[in-house]
C-alpha cells in the first residue's frame, strides 16, 4: 500500500473513532457502584424518599423505586453541561401494576425543566427511551420520580452524551478534503529518480 493511501486510511480510522467516542455524562448511570450491605447507590445519584412508603432498591443493574399512595420517590443527578447544547438522553424503564388490578402509577423524567418523558397507569417490561434536549445552564438536574400503589419502577442504562454541533462536523468534513487534496497534490509533483 503506497503511503498516501495509508495516510488517507489512517486519516479516516481517527475521525471515526473521534466522531463517535464520547464520555457518558452519568456518574454510576448503570448502577453497578451497589454496595448491598449499606443499600447505597455509589456515586452521583440522590435520592429524595417520599414522606410516606418510600421504597428504594438498588441492584447491579437497576435502581428499583415506587413510593406507596401515589406520593413520588425521586432520583436525581447533576451533570455539567454548556448552555445551548444538545444532549441525548437515554434510559430504560420497566413499570409494574403492583400486585393486582386498579394499582396505579406513575413515573416522570426530567432534564432540567424540560419534560422528557411521562406516563400514568400505564405498564411494560423493560423498554428503551431515548431522548434529545438543550441545556440552558451549566449544570443540568436529570430527574426521575414515580410513585405507585403498591407497584415498582425499575430504572437502568441511564446516558446522557453531548450531540455533536454541525460545526464540529463541517470541520472533520474540511480535514479529510484536505487530507485527499494534500494526497493528489503529492501525486502530482514529478519524482526524479536517482
Amino acid at each position: 500500500m503506497n503511503t498516501s493511501l495509508r495516510t488517507l486510511t489512517m486519516g479516516l480510522s481517527l475521525l471515526c473513532a473521534s466522531a463517535f467516542s464520547h464520555a457518558n455524562l452519568v456518574h454510576n448511570g448503570n448502577f453497578d457502584h451497589y454496595n448491598p450491605d449499606t443499600n447505597s447507590y455509589g456515586e452521583g445519584w440522590n435520592l429524595i424518599p417520599s414522606h410516606d412508603g418510600s421504597v428504594f432498591s438498588f441492584e447491579r443493574e437497576h435502581a428499583t423505586f415506587g413510593a406507596l399512595h401515589n406520593v413520588d420517590d425521586t432520583i436525581q443527578q447533576w451533570i455539567n453541561t454548556v448552555p445551548g447544547s444538545l444532549y441525548s438522553i437515554s434510559f430504560g424503564l420497566e413499570a409494574t401494576n403492583g400486585f393486582g388490578a386498579g394499582t396505579q402509577n406513575h413515573f416522570i423524567a426530567l432534564f432540567g425543566d424540560a419534560p422528557l418523558y411521562a406516563e400514568t397507569n400505564v405498564v411494560h417490561g423493560l423498554k428503551m427511551f431515548s431522548f434529545v434536549a438543550q441545556a440552558t445552564s451549566d449544570r443540568t438536574l436529570l430527574t426521575f420520580s414515580g410513585g405507585n400503589a403498591p407497584g415498582y419502577d425499575q430504572l437502568s442504562l441511564v446516558n446522557v452524551n453531548p450531540v455533536p454541533e454541525p460545526e464540529t462536523w463541517a470541520l472533520l468534513g474540511m480535514g479529510m478534503i484536505g487530507l485527499i487534496a494534500r494526497g493528489k497534490y503529492k501525486n502530482r509533483q514529478p519524482r526524479l529518480s536517482v
